[in-house]
């Protein structure tokens, strides 16, 4: 559910929130790796300051499916 602000913040970059984005160690759990190797595997991630990533569990996704052996 969007809050007041939410909808404020999204209207003014003119954007719309479609799934949650993944902190490093929602992340590694999901791929069960440790935390530093989540930075080593090259899946996209949004920065979202100098010192915060955040993943997409799209990319996490379209980035698993990319390494299947077929």
């Amino acid at each position: 559910m969007t809050t007041h602000i939410d909808r404020a913040v999204i209207g003014a970059v003119g954007a719309t929130v479609t799934e949650p984005l993944l902190t490093v160690k929602e992340v590694a759990r999901i791929l069960s790796v440790p935390v530093k190797r989540v930075y080593e595997l090259g899946i996209p991630a949004v920065r979202l300051s100098t010192r915060s990533l955040r993943w997409r569990m799209s990319d996490v996704q379209q980035w698993i499916e990319g390494k299947i052996k077929r």
